[in-house]
Parts: structure tokens; sequence; C-alpha cells
């Protein structure tokens, strides 16, 4: 793992995107480890007003779309928590 603190990866994605979208402002820019949980499986759940979608580790790409999908449901109470997912999710509204 690389624990230093270098944005210059980031600084080059902000750079391109820069060529395609106008960027007005950079409030806070920050990198860190990717968020992973102990079984693999992501955590999406809805706990009161807040919904929590995260721990996609590696695979946020190819996770996002459906995920995406899903909190929406969560957040319009449209859907139900998918307890599935994680165990995380029935430890929180247990």
């Amino acid at each position: 793992m690389d624990f230093t603190n270098d944005l210059s990866r980031a600084e080059l994605f902000l750079q391109n995107a820069r060529k395609i979208v106008k960027v007005e402002e950079v409030l806070d820019l920050k990198m860190g480890f990717r968020p992973c949980t102990p079984t693999g499986f992501p955590i999406l759940c809805a706990v009161g007003d807040l919904v929590i979608a995260t721990g996609n580790c590696r695979l946020g790409w190819s996770y996002a779309p459906s995920m995406g999908q899903m909190a929406v449901e969560l957040a319009i109470g449209k859907a139900k928590n998918p307890i599935y997912l994680s165990d995380y999710c029935s430890k929180v509204n247990a």
C-alpha cells in the first residue's frame, strides 16, 4: 500500500476533466484507501433519512450503475434495504 499523500494523480484527472467540463471551484481534494469490507460485499442501506452506499473496493466502476440506482430507490422509498448485500445493514437497522 502507498501511504504517501501524493495528489499528483488526482490533479492529473482534474486537469483532464477541465478539458471536458468547466470546473468553477474545487472545494477539497483528497485521496485515500479504497473502501473495502471484510466480506468483499458493498454496504448499501438506508438508516432513517441517510442512504449509505460504499465498500465497492476495486469494483466501483462495475458496481456504480446498479448501486446508484438502488441508492436512489432507497432514498425515495421505492425499495427496502437489500440486506443480502451486507450484514452491516442488518446490524445498523437492528
